[in-house]
C-alpha cells in the first residue's frame, strides 16, 4: 500500500486535549465527604470515647519530656512496710502522727505538713483500745491548739446518696460547681479539748473518678468552701492567711496581706485543676522519701535516748532534709491499697504523689494549658482538610511528593504537640485531629487508588496498543486521561512502507503473509517505541508513528531519525534470516523486502480523532502530509530513508555528536504545496559508515552544487565519481533499482541536452503522492 495515502487515512475530528482523572465536582464531593469524617471523631470526643486514648498520648508526652525541677521541696514521709512492722496494723493511734508532725516542724524545720490519712471515727475497729485512741486524739488536739501549719485530710469518699424513711433524698457527695450545688462538708476529724471543740485545718484529698490526672481544687459548701490539701499546703508555703484565698468562676486567687496576687490557679468546669506531674514516683532526686518509722525513731531517741543518741537524732534533723520543705505523710504500703498509675508511672504507685505534684504545680505556676473549646474542631477539621487536600490535590509523579508532604505535616503536628507540652505545658489535642486526618486520608487514598486503577486500565486500553509501556506508565503517572479533542504540538512524523508489498503478498499464502508481517511489524514497532515513539496505526504493511506526543519528548527528531536507521539495520538482518529459513519455503522476493521511511518535523495537531463513542489517538496537518510524501517520494531519488529539511535541522540541533549522517538530495515541491523544501537522505549512523561512504557523500554534494550552477560537465563528473562509491548499487536480487548518483546523472544528461532558462532554481516538482 502506498503510504502517501495513509496521510489521508489519518483520522479527522476535533483536536486532543487532556482532562483530569476526576471531574472538579466529583473531587469536591469526595473532599467534603472526607472532611466531614472529622465530625464523626469530634462526636466520639464529645461522648468521652476518645478520652483514654488522649490520656495515653499525654502519658507519652510526659515520658518524652522527662522530669522537671520544682521551686518547692516536697518530702514524703512514708507509711510503709517497716512502719507497719513497727506500729502494727492500721489504723494507728493519732499520737504517732502528732509526734511526727510536731517533730518535723520543730526539729526538721519543715514549712508545712500534710497528712494524707482521714482520721475517721468510722475507721476505728471495735477491738481497738479505745482508751489509747482517745489519748492519741487528745495528744493531737493539744498540738492543734497551737495552730501549727498542719493540714489534715478530708474526703467525700465515704459519702453517697440515700433516702430517709420519710422519702427525703439526702446527697452527701462532693458538691460540684458545674451542677451549681452547694453541699455539706466532707468527713472531717472531730476534736475537743477541755470541752472546747476544735476546728482543725483540713484539705480535700479526693481525686476525680479515682484518677491521678485532675483534682477538685475546692468544693462549694453551704457555708464557704473547702480547699484541696495541695492548695492549703501551697498557701502555707507562702505564709498566706486562709482568708487570702478567693474563688472566682474560672480561677482561684491567692493574695498576700496587701492584696497583691501571689498565684492564680486556672479552673476547668469551675473547680477542676489538671495535675502536672514533675517526675516518676521512683525518682529519689525529685521525690525524697523517708519512713515514718525512721522519723518517729529519731524523735524518740531525741526525747528519751542517751546524749550520744540524742546528738545523732539532732544530726538527722539538722542536715536540712526537711528544711523549708512541704512534708506529706501518706500510705505507700501496697496493703493499704492507695495506689494508682500516673502519667509518669505505668505501674500503680502511691497516690500521695498526686498531692505532692499538685503542690509543685501550684507553687511553680506550671499549670497544664489547653486550647479553648472552639480550637478542637478548628484543629481537627483544619488538619483533616489539609492532609486530605494534599492527598487528593495531585496525581501522577506529584502524588508521591504530595503524600510525603502530607506525612511530614502529620509528623510535624505530632512533634509540635510534644514540643508544646515539653516547653510550654500546652496540651494540644492529638487523638481527634490525627485520627480524623489519618482515617480521612486513608479512605481518600483507598478511593483514589480505585480511581487510579480504573484510570490506568482506561489509559492502557486506549494507548497500550500503540505506545511504549514506559510512555503509557508516564501518562498514568501524569494523572490525565484522553478525551475527544486535541492540541497543536511540535512533533516528528514517521511513515514507513514495504517496497513492492503487492508483489510480495501475491507470492505468499494468507498464513505466510500474516506470519511474515507479524514478524516485520513487531521488529519495526519495538524499535519505534524503544526510541520513545507513539504508534499511530498500521495501514496494511505501513507503520505510522509520531515522536513528541502525547508526551513531550526532548530531541524527538533525533530519536525518530535514529529509529528509522535502526529499522533499516534490522530489515537487513531479517532479510538475511528469511533467506536462511529454507524450511519455511519463503519465496525469493521475501529476501528482497525493503522498507522506505519518510520523516518530517513541525507543528501538527495531535489527539483523539473520531466520534464521541469511538476514537483513536492520531495526528494531522501539513507536517504529517509532507512526512508521508517523503516516504513515497524516496523511490524517485533512489533512497530508502528520506526526510524534509526541518527534521534534519531539529535532529542536528539535538545531536551534538552528529550521530546521524545526512546527504543533501535537492529541493522539491510536493503535490499540493507551492513552496519548495530541501530534502535529505538519512545515510546511516556514523558508527556504521566508513571513509568510502563519507567520500561518496562529499562527491555527491559537490556534484549537486555544480548542478544548481548549471555546470553540467563538472556535475556529471562528480556524480560519476560518487556513483562508483555508493553503498547501494543497483541489484535486482537485493531489491535495489538505482541510487541518487545514477538518478542525477540522468537528470544532468537531460538538462545538458535541453538547458533550462536563466531563472531555473533547480527545484524538482513531484507530480505524484
Amino acid at each position: 500500500m502506498n503510504v502517501a495515502q495513509a496521510a489521508g487515512f489519518v483520522h479527522v475530528g476535533a483536536v486532543s486535549t487532556l482532562r483530569p482523572v476526576r471531574s472538579l465536582r466529583a473531587t469536591l464531593w469526595l473532599y467534603l465527604s472526607l472532611v466531614a469524617l472529622s465530625l464523626f471523631w469530634l462526636l466520639l470526643s464529645q461522648w468521652g470515647v476518645l478520652r483514654p486514648l488522649e490520656n495515653l498520648t499525654l502519658d507519652a508526652r510526659y515520658r518524652v519530656r522527662g522530669a522537671v525541677e520544682s521551686p518547692v521541696r516536697v518530702v514524703y514521709v512514708d507509711i510503709d512496710s517497716p512502719a507497719m512492722e513497727t506500729f502494727g496494723n492500721f489504723p494507728w493511734t493519732q499520737a504517732i502522727f502528732a509526734r511526727v508532725s510536731a517533730g518535723l516542724l520543730r526539729e526538721g524545720g519543715a514549712r508545712a505538713v500534710g497528712i494524707d490519712v482521714v482520721f475517721s471515727e468510722a475507721g476505728v475497729p471495735n477491738v481497738a483500745d479505745m482508751a489509747a485512741v482517745e489519748r492519741g486524739k487528745a495528744e493531737f488536739a493539744r498540738l492543734l491548739l497551737t495552730n501549727p501549719p498542719i493540714v489534715l485530710a478530708a474526703s467525700y469518699a465515704g459519702r453517697g446518696r440515700y433516702r430517709l424513711e420519710d422519702g427525703t433524698e439526702i446527697d452527701e457527695t462532693m458538691p460540684t460547681v458545674e451542677k451549681g450545688r452547694r453541699g455539706p462538708a466532707p468527713e472531717l476529724p472531730d476534736y475537743a479539748l477541755g470541752g472546747m471543740k476544735l476546728m482543725p485545718l483540713a484539705g480535700l484529698i479526693d481525686a476525680m473518678h479515682g484518677d491521678t490526672r485532675e483534682v477538685p481544687i475546692h468544693a462549694p459548701l453551704e457555708e464557704g468552701h473547702i480547699f484541696h490539701l495541695s492548695l492549703e499546703l501551697a498557701r502555707l508555703h507562702w505564709g498566706l492567711a486562709r482568708e487570702d484565698i478567693r474563688v472566682e468562676p474560672d480561677r482561684v486567687l491567692l493574695l498576700d496581706a496587701e492584696g497583691r496576687l501571689v498565684r492564680a490557679v486556672p479552673l476547668r468546669e469551675g473547680q477542676l485543676v489538671d495535675v502536672n506531674w514533675f517526675s516518676r514516683w521512683s525518682d529519689d532526686a525529685h521525690n525524697p522519701r523517708v519512713s515514718i518509722a525512721k522519723v518517729f525513731y529519731e524523735l524518740e531517741r531525741l526525747r528519751t535516748g542517751s546524749e550520744a543518741e540524742a546528738a545523732e537524732a539532732r544530726a538527722f534533723f539538722a542536715d536540712g532534709y526537711f528544711k523549708d520543705a512541704i512534708v506529706l505523710i501518706g500510705p505507700v504500703d501496697p496493703l493499704l491499697q492507695d495506689l494508682a498509675p500516673t502519667p509518669m508511672d505505668r505501674a500503680p504507685v502511691p497516690k500521695v504523689g498526686v498531692h505532692g505534684n499538685m503542690v509543685k504545680t501550684i507553687v511553680s505556676g506550671r499549670f497544664l494549658k489547653t486550647p479553648p473549646d472552639w480550637a478542637l474542631p478548628v484543629i481537627t477539621i483544619g488538619l483533616t482538610a489539609l492532609l486530605v487536600g494534599l492527598s487528593l490535590a495531585s496525581e501522577g509523579r506529584r502524588m508521591g511528593r504530595r503524600r510525603v508532604l502530607a506525612a511530614l505535616v502529620f509528623v510535624s503536628y505530632v512533634a509540635g504537640c510534644f514540643a508544646a507540652f515539653s516547653w510550654g505545658d500546652w496540651v494540644l489535642p492529638m487523638v481527634e485531629p490525627l485520627a480524623a486526618a489519618f482515617s480521612a486520608s486513608f479512605i481518600g487514598g483507598a478511593a483514589q487508588l480505585v480511581l487510579v486503577q480504573k484510570q490506568k486500565g482506561r489509559i492502557k486500553g486506549l494507548f497500550g496498543a500503540y505506545l511504549a509501556p514506559s510512555l503509557v506508565e508516564s501518562m498514568v503517572e501524569s494523572g490525565q486521561e484522553p478525551k475527544l479533542g486535541g492540541v497543536e504540538e511540535e512533533i516528528t512524523a514517521y511513515f514507513s512502507d514495504v517496497q513492492s508489498f503487492s508483489s510480495i503478498s501475491e507470492r505468499l499464502s494468507p498464513t505466510q503473509l500474516v506470519e511474515l508481517m507479524n514478524e516485520y511489524l513487531t521488529a519495526c514497532t519495538d524499535i519505534v517505541q524503544a526510541e520513545g515513539g507513539t504508534l499511530d496505526k498500521y495501514v496494511g504493511d505501513a507503520v505510522v508513528a509520531m515522536y513528541g506526543a502525547p508526551l513531550a519528548l526532548p530531541g524527538h527528531a533525533h530519536r525518530a531519525c535514529v529509529a528509522a536507521l535502526r529499522v533499516q539495520r534490522r530489515g537487513a538482518e531479517l532479510r538475511a534470516k528469511w533467506r536462511r529459513e529454507s524450511e519455511k519455503n519463503w519465496p525469493e522476493i521475501v529476501g528482497r523486502l525493503r522498507t522506505r521511511i519518510g520523516l518530517n518535523t513541525g507543528r501538527a495537531v495531535v489527539g483523539n480523532m473520531g466520534s464521541s463513542s469511538r476514537f483513536s489517538y492520531t495526528m494531522m496537518g501539513d507536517t504529517v502530509n509532507l512526512a508521508a510524501r517523503m516516504e513515497s517520494g524516496a523511490a524517485s531519488w533512489g533512497v530508502f530513508t528520506m526526510c524534509a529539511d526541518p527534521a534534519r535541522v531539529a535532529c542536528e540541533a539535538a545531536d551534538a555528536s552528529r550521530e546521524v549522517v545526512f546527504r543533501r538530495l535537492g529541493r522539491v515541491v510536493v503535490k499540493g504545496r507551492r513552496q519548495p523544501v530541501p530534502i535529505h537522505e538519512l545515510v546511516g549512523l556514523r558508527e556504521d559508515l566508513g571513509d568510502r561512504d563519507l567520500e561518496a557523500i562529499a562527491r555527491f554534494e559537490a556534484g549537486l552544487d555544480h548542478y544548481y550552477a548549471q555546470e553540467w560537465e563538472a556535475a556529471l563528473a562528480e556524480f560519476r565519481a560518487s556513483a562508483a562509491l555508493e553503498r547501494l548499487q543497483p541489484d535486482p536480487r537485493e531489491g535495489i533499482a538505482t541510487n541518487p548518483s545514477l538518478i542525477y546523472q540522468a537528470r544532468v544528461a537531460e538538462l545538458r541536452e535541453n538547458p533550462p532558462g536563466a531563472d531555473w532554481n533547480g527545484v524538482y516538482v513531484m507530480r505524484g503522492k
